[in-house]
């Protein structure tokens, strides 16, 4: 049985804990830390975990726990990463892995430097749809992706994001792009590969109408247009943003060298077409993407039956460093290659 550690009891986490108490006696939770000490002791209480803390560095250094999953906000999760591998200890972070280079940079160096299984959580690779693109894009003849379009929508009613106001802090969160947008950032590399230039514009539209002093002078976007040349070939134009109505999600359209067209409707309905011929239309998926893939793989093929982690923290920095590098031509009004350099 996999004795689990969990740092940040915040809304992500219930979702991990759900999924971990229904794994049944593959795994445990058996420790938690949380700075706000009434949800810890409420969390705690409520799901019988016997260790609680509220300093994360002391439950790593001295909880009994076999794995760590880390649902606290973004900043400072390159700290925790680090002890825990020192441990020994795999670990399961919500993503964004970090929200700085130097923080990603330091991920890299202890986890090149271990066998430690290190893995970040993106949910675009978990829905079935999504699986199914990648799937159909590697099926010879298809050919490659040729162009892409994208949109990936966060539900529009910032009350949500009210308290804690960490989302909109970029000291805290790094920004929409970070930590939403690395989701669908993640998907787009892992299925059109890496990027070796890109172009942005970054704005702030419903946030700048917000009569919180904070959301008005933070500097994170909440509408943002990338334009990514894929070293594959592949053109890829992105929109990340909050100012759609409703929760709209995740909509993708693919062209592909081999004559093919994929379509996916608000992360639900996929349709291939060739020509005009349908070769798919595939049911809905049910919205909420994937069902915390990433928990149980983390647990049945990582952690119980060895294999290699589906995704990792080289993904977590590529994630990221396509987000920076995003922000530094949207300042510089320039096109940009991934580490913020000018063309």
């Amino acid at each position: 049985m996999i004795r689990m550690g969990l740092i940040g009891l915040g809304g992500i986490s219930k979702t991990h804990i759900r999924t971990y108490k229904a794994m049944g006696d593959r795994v445990t939770l058996q420790a938690a830390a949380e700075i706000n000490e009434a949800l810890l002791n409420e969390v705690c209480d409520r799901e019988a975990i016997p260790e609680r803390y509220t300093d994360p560095l002391k439950l790593i250094r001295e909880a009994h726990i076999d794995a760590l999953t880390i649902c606290m906000p973004p900043v400072g999760r390159a700290e925790l990463i680090g002890a825990a591998v020192a441990r020994g200890i795999p670990v399961l972070c919500e993503k964004p892995m970090a929200t700085t280079e130097e923080e990603a940079r330091r991920i890299e160096k202890i986890c090149a430097a271990s066998d430690v299984p290190v893995l970040v959580n993106f949910k675009m690779r978990q829905g079935d749809n999504f699986q199914k693109i990648k799937e159909f894009l590697e099926k010879p003849g298809v050919g490659k992706p040729l162009t892409i379009l994208c949109r990936y929508a966060l539900v529009t009613d910032l009350a949500i994001w009210q308290p804690p106001k960490w989302f909109w802090d970029m000291k805290t969160s790094g920004g929409l792009l970070i930590e939403n947008g690395g989701h669908i950032i993640d998907y787009l590399l892992w299925i059109a590969g890496g990027v070796d230039r890109l172009y942005a514009y970054l704005e702030q539209k419903t946030i700048a109408d917000r009569p919180e002093a904070y959301m008005r002078e933070t500097q994170t976007e909440d509408n943002a247009i990338l334009i990514m040349k894929h070293q594959g070939g592949c053109t890829t134009t992105l929109l990340n943003t909050i100012c759609y109505p409703g929760n709209r999600d995740a909509s993708l359209e693919i062209a592909t060298s081999g004559g093919y067209f994929i379509e996916l409707s608000e992360c639900k309905h996929l349709r291939i077409r060739s020509g005009e011929q349908i070769i798919l239309d595939a049911p809905d998926e049910r919205y909420g993407v994937g069902d915390c893939y990433t928990s149980k793989h983390f647990i049945n093929d990582v952690l119980l039956d060895g294999q290699k982690p589906f995704v990792d923290y080289r993904d977590g920095a590529a994630a990221l460093r396509i987000a920076l590098a995003a922000r530094a031509s949207a300042r510089k009004n320039a096109w940009v290659v991934p580490g913020g350099l000018e063309e």
